[in-house]
């Protein structure tokens, strides 16, 4: 599947929600999420976006609940692990720079079925 291009002007609330609502839309499943700067149309002024890797599921299996949290120190990234452990979501997706209302920000993801 192609790269599925995300508003950079979201809060870290608002990309959960627009990440799940596509899964849930589109029968696929979030694998990465990371802050591009695109050209759309070709020789338009390049723009911000997040760039969401998807991939196809079964069409059974359910959606899986995110959990993406924006963190800034290394006492910040044990704190969102701890948080996101607290709340079931084992699966680790990403660790990547993302555009959070326009500032590149870095943000853990994490997933639970």
């Amino acid at each position: 599947m192609d790269p599925i291009y995300h508003s950079a002007d979201l809060t870290v609330d608002e990309m959960v929600f627009d990440c799940e609502g596509f899964e849930s839309g589109a029968s696929v499943t979030l694998t990465k999420l990371q802050a591009a700067k695109v050209t759309i149309p070709v020789g338009a002024p390049e723009q911000k976006y997040n760039r969401a890797i998807y991939v196809s599921k079964p069409d059974l299996d359910p959606i899986q609940k995110l959990f993406f949290k924006a963190v800034k120190t290394a006492e910040d990234e044990v704190q969102a692990r701890s948080d996101a452990l607290a709340g079931g979501f084992t699966k680790s997706l990403f660790d990547s720079q993302v555009y959070v209302k326009g500032s590149a920000v870095r943000v853990l993801g994490f997933a639970k079925p």
